[in-house]
């Protein structure tokens, strides 16, 4: 696969649309892919395993964000992702035979370069305990969201977000409620987290993004994520849960 421009030269647009390919629970290199963007995201590589039985009981639906060829910016956008994470330069083939318990047949013939994921869960993948939606039910939840650090200003995000909200509500989906988690904006210990962590602070707030796109905050959870840091001390991390109705 042949990437140009160079890495140090910037793209000249923001992406406007993507596409949204089926993670295969049965092909070692989706796999292997997902776990190494697991790690660069800093968060659930340990519940890859957990997620593939998931994606093939149909209560999560994993997809591999990609660029269309029609985007002018296309290579740019995978040179500066592969910069920053050289190997993930081997492209995928989108393998998946079945999506939400439901039979497909593969549509991209080209291998692509991932550069994020995002699933659409039911009620079947809910997370026990303090991080459920309850008292939400028979909604669907925007999980598993991730695209490259290196391309953070892309458009690549909300172009994924666009679609996928597009695929909930119609058929056969027809979600009526959206529902997502993020970190809240401020709580006891984030700026000091961020420095521990050898992080820097998000330079916007996600939750209002989320909050631009109609998702309302319906509850918050102390705790809800810990990280630890290089002399072992446990940081936590608040969530926000946020809905959106979609009917």
């Amino acid at each position: 696969m042949t990437l140009s421009p160079p890495p140090s030269e910037s793209p000249k647009s923001t992406v406007s649309s993507v596409h949204l390919i089926p993670f295969d629970p049965e092909s070692q290199e989706h796999i292997e892919r997902l776990k190494l963007q697991r790690l660069a995201c800093g968060w659930n590589v340990e519940l890859v395993d957990k997620w593939i039985t998931q994606q093939r009981k149909g209560a999560k639906s994993i997809h591999w964000i990609a660029i269309p060829s029609s985007e002018p910016s296309k290579e740019s956008w995978i040179s500066k992702h592969l910069a920053e994470y050289p190997t993930e330069a081997h492209p995928i083939i989108d393998t998946a035979l079945s999506l939400r318990s439901q039979p497909i047949v593969p549509s991209h013939t080209e291998p692509f370069i991932p550069l994020g994921h995002i699933s659409l869960d039911s009620d079947g993948a809910d997370p026990p305990g303090h991080l459920s939606y309850a008292p939400l039910e028979d909604v669907y939840r925007i999980t598993t969201f991730y695209v490259s650090r290196a391309l953070h200003g892309s458009g690549i995000g909300r172009a994924a977000m666009d679609k996928l909200e597009k695929i909930a509500v119609e058929e056969p989906i027809c979600a009526e409620v959206l529902a997502l988690s993020t970190a809240a904006d401020d709580y006891e210990g984030r700026v000091e987290k961020h420095v521990a962590l050898g992080r820097k602070l998000p330079a916007y707030s996600i939750m209002q993004w989320y909050a631009r796109r109609g998702y309302e905050p319906y509850k918050y959870v102390e705790k809800a994520w810990k990280e630890e840091d290089p002399t072992g001390k446990i940081w936590w991390t608040t969530a926000v849960f946020m809905k959106k109705d979609v009917k």
